[in-house]
């Protein structure tokens, strides 16, 4: 059985976490893939509400810059020969749903190009005579792998995205995870590979035969993990980020998005991050009444739902682990080991 040993320096002293990971075929897996490379772990933040929305009504430049680079790369892609179903607006309109179509142009275009969707797929962004466009080298005049040529102009747009989720006028899925049910999480982000300029990224892939299923309609190789959330009672879960090519269910849910696409279908592929949920606040909202009633607006029950990837808990804290969200905290190591 293994686990996962987090240091902190906090102020002079050293504070620490320890996770006991669950004893499964999933978890040696990680485990063991993780062990050979500790050295790039980020506690990206330790907050009391991971997903919550603050609308600003300010156009001021971080929007301004996030939309000018949607706006560039959209122009690429037009270059390219690239046509979309709807118009991009010259300025940002605070529309979430813009989000969610400009989210699509990444995650669909990838997936295009994997031969994983068809330009047949509800809500595809592209036009029915779709094709992954050919990107020539400029140098060598050779075509680029197109997967990963299209990638590096579509990602920028996938950042922007994720910049500009906050300006975003809140659904009534966001004000509730603003308001009655807040998430708090610690996340720590693997940056042992550039996962944000290339797509050579060393992704762990979690079906068995990735890329060429079919998501959404079998689960393969790991993707059960992902439908047993609500069956842990530990009140301190530890789950895989949800690091996937499109969006996990609570931020469907936030973005009033619609989780039976082929975007929202769990993760598949994760790069080690994990979040630890230091109470059962995730739980309570998944029982809601909100989550249920968008959920029923999707003709979906809990049970198909691919929730979190839950990989351990935490045994042991050198202080509470709410305190861990209220304090400055230098990461020293996080040490996956294999029992």
């Amino acid at each position: 059985m293994g686990q996962i040993q987090i240091r902190f320096k906090k102020g002079e002293s050293i504070e620490e976490i320890k996770i006991k990971l669950f004893d499964n075929r999933l978890t040696k897996y990680l485990s063991t893939h993780y062990s050979k490379d500790n050295s790039g772990y980020e506690l990206v933040h330790n907050t009391d509400n991971a997903y919550g929305n603050w609308y600003s009504h300010e156009y001021g430049n971080n929007v301004k810059d996030s939309w000018e680079i949607i706006l560039t790369q959209i122009s690429k892609l037009k270059d390219l020969g690239v046509k979309f179903t709807q118009e991009i607006p010259d300025k940002f309109d605070f529309d979430q749903k813009t989000l969610n179509y400009l989210h699509r142009v990444f995650t669909y275009g990838v997936l295009f190009a994997d031969d994983t969707i068809t330009n047949e797929a509800r809500e595809f962004p592209f036009t029915s005579d779709y094709k992954t466009p050919t990107i020539l080298g400029r140098v060598t005049g050779k075509n680029f792998d197109p997967k990963t040529s299209l990638y590096k102009i579509t990602e920028p747009i996938n950042a922007a995205v994720h910049s500009l989720e906050s300006f975003t006028l809140p659904t009534q899925g966001a004000s509730a995870l603003t308001t009655t049910t807040k998430v708090p999480r610690l996340f720590f982000q693997n940056n042992s590979a550039d996962n944000h300029n290339s797509y050579n990224v060393q992704w762990l892939t979690l079906i068995d035969d990735f890329p060429g299923s079919t998501y959404g309609t079998y689960k393969k190789g790991y993707e059960d993990y992902n439908y047993n959330f609500m069956e842990y009672t530990e009140q301190h879960m530890v789950c895989l980020s949800d690091t996937i090519l499109g969006k996990s269910p609570i931020v469907s849910y936030r973005d009033n998005d619609n989780p039976t696409l082929s975007d929202c279908t769990g993760r598949f592929m994760t790069d080690g991050s994990f979040q630890i949920y230091p109470n059962r606040a995730l739980h309570e909202v998944y029982e809601s009444d909100g989550f249920k009633s968008w959920l029923d607006k999707h003709k979906m029950n809990i049970d198909e739902v691919p929730l979190e990837m839950a990989i351990g808990h935490v045994v042991e804290a050198s202080i509470p682990l709410e305190s861990f969200l209220q304090c400055d905290l230098d990461l020293i190591s996080v040490k996956w080991t294999v029992k």
